[in-house]
């Protein structure tokens, strides 16, 4: 598990690495105990430097022993054939850190209680993280002290090789914050996607609704119309039964019709008057009656005549006269009307 100090920052330290030998390596163990073996960056510049302060001092042929200690990551050193160049080193004089050990038996390092390699319930981000403007343009970015010694006493090769693990880190962080964000954005175009269905769903409620309310209104004036239409039945089926009884009375009449009718052709064989409406034959009875009036008035007159021709010498009288007169009693007198009819 990687080591970090009371700021949650990772400690490390810059190696030599034997790159063919690694490789040789087939298992984990066996790299892992190649890479404790190899010497530290650190060291290497120290012993450089001290041997070339003792070349410089006169040529001194023995060695002297540096002390060591916990160091910060010192540059490395570009070896070109013979020739060796040592850069400037600042040696950080700080005593080692040694990282707390709670009863579990993890790692606890800084003040976030974090346990290397364990995942964490939370984790508080530094106050640059979180805070809004820090690129607005306006705040300066610095970085420790210690941080900045350590950077201004590295060479190329190592501020090349600290550039490329942090851009791992970094691009790492581009990765995932991509994969969060792709995911992030599937949620996002579901989410829309089911508003938009949502919304979809509201608009074809909305015109099911209204079309519910007009089949409504609709099966209302239907009901309305269809206590009418029953209405209009009953009274249909009351009309059909009157119509029944004319039809009953009709036809006992044409039973009635058809006797007289039998008995007119009777009376009338050869259908002189079958053809003839009610209003002909009234006529018709009305001119039979007044001409029998005129038969029988012509007919008293006649007879009158004839008296008198046969009594020449005799004075008949005529004063009360009359053809439609009779005697009753000795007298002459007018008969009643039902008698007449």
């Amino acid at each position: 598990n990687p080591i970090c100090d009371e700021e949650g920052y990772q400690l490390s330290s810059k190696r030599f690495i034997n790159t063919k030998a690694l490789l040789r390596c087939s298992t984990r163990a066996e790299a892992e105990d190649l890479l404790r073996e190899m010497k530290s960056t650190a060291a290497t510049l120290r012993k450089l430097q001290a041997d070339k302060k003792r070349r410089q001092a006169g040529g001194a042929s023995s060695s002297v022993p540096v002390a060591s200690g916990q160091s910060s990551p010192s540059p490395s050193i570009e070896v070109t054939g013979e020739k060796r160049v040592a850069e400037e080193v600042v040696v950080d004089q700080r005593p080692p850190k040694h990282p707390r050990v709670e009863g579990g038996g993890g790692v606890v390092s800084g003040p976030r209680g974090l346990v290397p390699g364990r995942a964490a319930a939370e984790f508080i981000l530094p106050p640059a993280m979180g805070h809004d403007c820090l690129l607005d343009g306006k705040t300066t970015v610095k970085i420790p002290e210690a941080d900045r010694t350590i950077l201004a006493s590295m060479g190329p090769e190592s501020l090349r090789n600290v550039v490329a693990e942090s851009s791992v880190a970094v691009f790492k962080l581009l990765e995932v914050a991509t994969f969060l964000n792709g995911r992030e954005s599937k949620y996002l175009r579901e989410r829309d996607e089911a508003r938009a269905l949502a919304k979809d769903f509201g608009g074809r409620l909305t015109v099911v609704e209204q079309d519910l309310s007009a089949r409504d209104k609709a099966l209302e004036e239907s009901e309305a119309e269809l206590v009418k239409v029953n209405k209009e039945l009953e009274d249909a089926k009351r009309e059909e039964e009157k119509l029944r009884g004319r039809v009953v009375e009709l036809e006992e009449q044409m039973s009635g019709l058809s006797l007289a009718e039998e008995e007119e052709k009777k009376l009338d064989p050869a259908g002189t008057y079958s053809k003839s409406s009610r209003a002909e034959l009234i006529a018709k009875i009305y001119q039979i009656g007044d001409l029998q009036l005129d038969v029988a008035s012509s007919s008293f007159q006649n007879a009158l005549a004839q008296l008198r021709v046969l009594n020449p010498g005799v004075e008949l009288v005529t004063e009360g006269l009359d053809e439609l007169k009779e005697v009753r009693d000795g007298q002459i007198a007018t008969p009643p009307l039902d008698f007449l009819f």
